[in-house]
């Protein structure tokens, strides 16, 4: 058989069976028959495994997303630089109760003079974390930068795989729902109704014996012609073949040939047939003799109800 199309494949990725498909009795492949095809095709087999496993991602990731929390220091850091004074022109102001600074060297005096005095040596203190409301020092905000930077920049990454990932299994997840929706808002196919059937009967007018059925299905596609035997129909040194004889008896259509001589075998007949009267199914026992005329030979018969 040829591959199964694309949407009989998403169906078994979903585990739509055949009453649940949108697929019709007219179709080619059924489902039994693309799982039978799945079982000696590699290529339509690992389809099939990609689109399980991209919807099991899509569903593990849709449960497994969440915000993630910042440090807990992060926002402290904020506060300090937006509370930070600039780092030129003016000092600021002390605390209260903080002592007088003393005046450097060659700054003007009380009395406008000038002091020429060095100050006092004062040793710097290591670098110490600055307290909340208090600015730091400016090599200290420029390394609390640097480093908020290097964070960003090692967080980005792990960004956008994840935003990635996302945008993959959205987009999977979007292809199959609108399938699923798609599938249970279509309209449904009318299921197959048998609108005539009859006995398949021998000839023998003694003691005739029951050996098949024959029956008219109406489907979305049109007519058909259903024939199901008990069990294999002679066929001799021959073929068997299927005819539609009209009600006077004079007039038949052949509409196909039996195969094994068994059935079930379904043949497309039009409704304009049955609406003249060929309304008689007989299967005959043909020769290979290139006469397209019935034989003669009948094996079975049946009237269908007008």
């Amino acid at each position: 058989m040829s591959h199964p199309d694309d949407d009989l494949l998403a169906d078994l990725a979903l585990n739509i069976s055949d009453s649940d498909s949108h697929t019709g009795p007219g179709d080619d492949t059924s489902h039994a028959e693309a799982l039978a095809h799945l079982a000696g095709c590699a290529a339509c087999a690992d389809t099939v495994a990609d689109l399980r496993r991209a919807l099991s991602v899509a569903r593990r990731a849709h449960r497994e997303t969440g915000w993630e929390a910042p440090a807990p220091d992060v926002w402290s850091r904020i506060t300090d630089e937006l509370d930070s004074p600039p780092t030129s022109g003016s000092r600021p102001d002390p605390p209260p109760g903080s002592p007088a600074p003393m005046p450097s060297a060659g700054s003007p005096g009380s009395d406008g003079t000038r002091d020429h005095r060095p100050g006092p040596k004062t040793e710097q203190p290591p670098h110490a974390p600055p307290e909340h409301g208090q600015a730091a020092p400016p090599d200290e905000l420029t390394e609390l930068r640097s480093e908020r930077r290097d964070r960003e920049a090692a967080r980005r990454p792990r960004r956008i795989a994840w935003s990635a990932g996302l945008a993959a299994a959205a987009l999977v997840i979007g292809l199959l729902g609108g399938r699923a929706l798609w599938h249970e808002s279509a309209p449904q196919p009318p299921q197959p109704v048998t609108v005539a059937q009859a006995p398949l009967d021998t000839l023998d007018t003694t003691s005739p014996q029951q050996l098949g059925e024959a029956a008219v299905v109406r489907t979305s596609n049109g007519y058909k012609l259903d024939i199901d035997t008990s069990k294999p129909l002679p066929a001799g040194s021959g073929y068997l073949e299927v005819w539609l004889i009209n009600r006077d008896g004079k007039r038949m259509v052949s509409v196909g040939v039996m195969r094994n001589g068994e059935g079930p075998v379904s043949f497309p007949i039009t409704q304009k047939l049955i609406d003249e009267g060929y309304v008689i199914v007989d299967i005959s026992r043909e020769q290979f003799d290139d006469n397209p005329a019935h034989s003669g030979d009948s094996v079975v018969r049946g009237k269908l109800p007008a």
